[in-house]
């Protein structure tokens, strides 16, 4: 899940070794909401099985679906390199699902303990920032 994950593309194997065993192993059933409008994410999900729903909120209990996160493929990698006061998407599981959790302040400790890693991090972080103020 993580090796192959585009977000640690480039990261050095010892760093990618070491999130892959910090990482909490979590089942839930269908139709759980992992992620609301009201608790800001904490860290990022792997999908190991089943299918994740990202919604939008479009209105008053309201919701519009952006994507489907199925095994292999992770979600709220943003909130690992900032914190979210509101989470952007909501996200509730479509099936049963067995997900791994990457928490942001093991990653954080993680990063610092690998210097490469924090800088090629920084840069993403600057290129996101750029983005972000181009789209508004």
């Amino acid at each position: 899940m993580v090796l192959e994950n585009d977000f640690f593309s480039g990261c050095e194997s010892g760093f990618i070794r070491r999130i892959m065993v910090s990482m909490e192993q979590r089942f839930f059933g269908a139709q759980f909401m992992v992620l609301n409008s009201s608790t800001p994410a904490n860290g990022m999900y792997f999908v190991k099985s089943g299918v994740v729903d990202l919604l939008v909120e479009t209105g008053y209990e309201q919701t519009k679906l952006t994507r489907k996160v199925e095994a292999g493929e992770s979600f709220a990698e943003g909130c690992l390199l900032e914190h979210w006061e509101r989470n952007p998407f909501l996200a509730r599981t479509a099936s049963e699902c067995e997900l791994w959790f990457l928490h942001r302040p093991t990653f954080n400790r993680l990063v610092e303990e690998f210097p490469s890693v924090r800088t090629m991090l920084g840069k993403l972080t600057k290129k996101a920032h750029v983005a972000a103020r181009r789209a508004s």
